[in-house]
């Protein structure tokens, strides 16, 4: 895992959420060997593109999704070529079923270093967040049962399934 400075660390206990409603996004799973995270705000907006080759983004999100669903901070590196953008979700201390959300573009040059620079920050709730990432898995996933759409593309069943699974129990309590 990359180096990750302090000042982008974990939510403090006296932080509070400015929410907003105002939070969607798109996930496109391409046929060559990339996929891309369209993020839209009332105040931004950014499109990240993510490698297949480093490790499996669909997956990693899940991944992170899972961490959310048990109220828990998380992070995912979306690898680029080059570079990457730091995907920080960071659950409030006081009000457990909120989240930051903050993405982090992240390059690294000889003559400086990684340098780190923010492109976009939301406090949402976390069944939102999830929400919306669970829907376009799905919507993936769906996909991927056409021969001609899943030829070129892999989708991580197992790790949407735990995904699924966590979702439904996490639906029961709402």
């Amino acid at each position: 895992m990359a180096y990750f400075p302090d000042d982008l660390a974990d939510l403090q206990d006296d932080d509070e959420p400015a929410l907003t409603n105002e939070f969607d996004l798109l996930y496109v799973l391409t046929s060559s060997g990339w996929s891309v995270l369209h993020v839209v705000t009332s105040g931004s907006q950014i499109s990240v593109p993510m490698t297949h080759v480093f490790s499996d983004p669909t997956e990693d999100l899940c991944g992170l999704c899972c961490e959310l669903l048990r109220r828990e901070s998380a992070r995912v590196h979306l690898y680029d070529e080059p570079g990457q953008t730091v995907l920080t979700a960071s659950v409030f201390a006081r009000q457990k079923h909120l989240t930051r959300i903050q993405f982090w573009k992240v390059s690294c040059r000889a003559d400086i270093g990684l340098s780190w620079s923010s492109l976009l920050k939301a406090d949402l709730t976390i069944r939102r967040f999830v929400g919306l990432l669970y829907r376009q898995f799905e919507k993936e996933r769906w996909l991927a049962e056409e021969k001609s759409y899943a030829r070129r593309r892999r989708f991580p069943h197992a790790a949407y399934e735990r995904l699924e699974r966590l979702w439904r129990v996490s639906s029961q309590g709402s």
